[in-house]
Order: structure tokens, then C-alpha cells, then sequence
């Protein structure tokens, strides 16, 4: 059973904001934080379909922003956005109290960039610096991806990133869970290793191979002239178990599993990607790269 964690901060301003969909329960909350008075957030991050990455033009706009206009920061940047299980506000104290129930339900939404960002800036700031935090309440488990997609555009989120967070790949994590590679695996978006660097091995590029094992979908796509589809398409064939003829031998566990451990082969220092694997029987030396470009 999952724990309650009640945050209580300061805040300069805070209001509610009304909505006709006050009876279902759906509740949108605004306030204005000091940057120095942001909760700690770190076990709250499941539902953020993706771990921030800190480079790249996004991160470097925003990291600017912060030094450069400490006035108009609030103005500029889209802020934090959380999904609570409660909020309450003291008229009193000016303080907003937050209690977060469930990972799965509750935490960081969207703003993950600006959030890390400001953690890291916030000791360097020469004068106080603020950031909008939205507040959602009273969202069902099932509407959370819908929020994440919908929040998530200033960089598109990917398929694999929304499919994690739906919990489409629970069945390929626990058949791999027990080999050396399964950490390697990257289920969304710049997921890193515990020393910090990016997991090598891409989920598309896995699907992508058991996609190649998938006999009868590669007879029709032969028959019809076309290619092996989009990522979505190509994991639920496996998911859902795929047709009869699929179940009776065309993508077998098995199979799956070498299809995997082959992904992980691919990354390994000294082994190139050209050449073949032994586990997986009848594979052509250019079996890997006609992998990669189908995901």
C-alpha cells in the first residue's frame, strides 16, 4: 500500500481555477512559487513519461531564461504541472498544502525540464526568482496519459514514452527480467543507467526485431507490398498474442527472447551489428540494419 506524502509551501499567490466539471470531481489549481521553496519531487516522477534531458536547445532556453530575466521568468516559462490527490490552501499563512497518494496517479505531470533546471540554478540566483505550479485533482488513472500527451508539446512526446506509462510493456519487462541486458533497456525517453549515462539498448529497436519473427505479418506484408507499420501496430501483434497461426509458432516466447538478447548483442563493445547471430536460426548478415530502419 502506497504511502501519503503531504507537502506544505509557501506560495505569493494561489488561486482556483472554476470549471462547469466541478461535480465529476475534476479540479485545476494555480499558484505562484519561489523556486527556492519547491518540494522535493524526486518520488514523484513515475507518471513524468520521460527523464528530463538537461541538453539540447530546450533545457539551454530555459537554464538562459532563469539568469537573464529573473523579472519576466514567470511570464515566459510554461511552469510545473502536478496531479495531487489533495490540495488545500491556508488563507492565514499563505501556505499550500499538497498530498500526494499514489505514483502511479499522483506527481510530476509536466514541466520536468524547468524542474530540474531550477533545482540546479536555484542556490546561484543573485535575487528571488518565481514559477507558476499548476495543480490538477481528482483524475482517474486511465486519464493521467491523456493529460501527459496533452501537456507534453513542446517537444512531442514519443509513442514508447506514453505506451510505458500505459503499462504496455509489463509483459516484455517481466519475460526479460531476468537476463543481463534487461536494465539496458530504455522503455521511454533519455531513461538513464545509475551512473548517469543514456540506456544503450532503444525498446523500438526490440519490437523491431520481434516484428522480423512475426512469420505470417511478414507474409501478408509481402503479399499486400507493405512494410512492417508503426511501433504501435507492431507491439500490439505481440501483446495481444497475435492471430492462431501467430500463437501456433510464428512468434513463439522463445523466439522472443532471442529477438532481445540479439538487441543487446547489437550494443556490446567489439561485436559490430552487421554480422549474424547464431542463436536465431535462417538470419542474413543484413537482418540488424533493415531492423533498425523499421523502427
Amino acid at each position: 500500500m502506497n504511502k501519503s506524502t503531504r507537502f506544505v509551501l509557501p506560495v505569493s499567490s494561489f488561486r482556483h481555477v472554476e470549471t462547469p466539471f466541478l461535480k465529476q470531481g475534476y479540479r485545476d489549481y494555480i499558484a505562484v512559487v519561489d523556486v527556492r521553496d519547491l518540494p522535493d519531487l524526486s518520488a514523484w516522477r513515475k507518471i513524468n513519461v520521460r527523464d528530463p534531458k538537461l541538453s539540447g536547445a530546450v533545457p539551454k532556453a530555459i537554464r538562459e531564461s532563469v539568469h537573464d530575466n529573473p523579472e519576466l521568468f514567470v511570464f515566459l516559462n510554461r511552469g510545473i504541472v502536478l496531479a495531487a490527490e489533495s490540495v488545500s490552501f491556508n488563507n492565514q499563512t499563505s501556505q499550500l498544502t499538497l498530498t500526494l497518494a499514489d505514483p502511479d496517479l499522483h506527481g510530476l505531470l509536466d514541466g520536468g525540464h524547468t524542474y530540474n533546471i531550477l533545482l540546479e540554478e536555484r542556490e546561484t540566483l543573485q535575487e528571488p526568482q518565481y514559477v507558476k505550479l499548476e495543480i490538477l485533482e481528482g483524475f482517474k488513472q486511465e486519464e493521467i496519459p491523456t493529460l501527459v500527451d496533452a501537456r507534453n508539446t513542446s517537444n512531442q512526446v514519443r509513442d514508447q514514452s506514453l505506451m510505458n506509462l500505459q503499462g504496455e510493456f509489463e509483459k516484455l519487462k517481466r519475460a526479460l527480467a531476468l537476463h543481463h541486458y534487461s536494465g539496458l533497456i530504455a522503455y521511454k525517453e533519455h531513461e538513464l543507467l545509475d551512473d548517469g549515462g543514456s540506456k544503450p539498448i532503444d525498446v523500438r529497436e526490440v519490437i523491431a526485431i520481434l516484428t522480423c519473427f512475426d512469420r505470417a505479418y511478414l507474409r501478408a506484408q509481402e503479399r499486400t507490398g507493405g512494410n512492417s507499420g508503426p511501433l504501435k501496430s507492431a507491439w500490439y501483434r505481440f501483446h495481444d498474442g497475435g492471430s492462431a497461426e501467430e500463437r501456433a509458432g510464428g512468434a513463439d516466447a522463445a523466439g522472443r527472447e532471442r529477438c532481445a538478447a540479439a538487441a543487446a548483442r547489437r550494443h556490446r563493445p567489439g561485436e559490430g551489428s552487421g554480422g549474424q547471430d547464431p542463436t536465431i536460426p535462417g538470419q542474413d548478415a543484413a537482418l540488424p540494419q533493415r531492423a533498425e530502419r523499421s523502427g
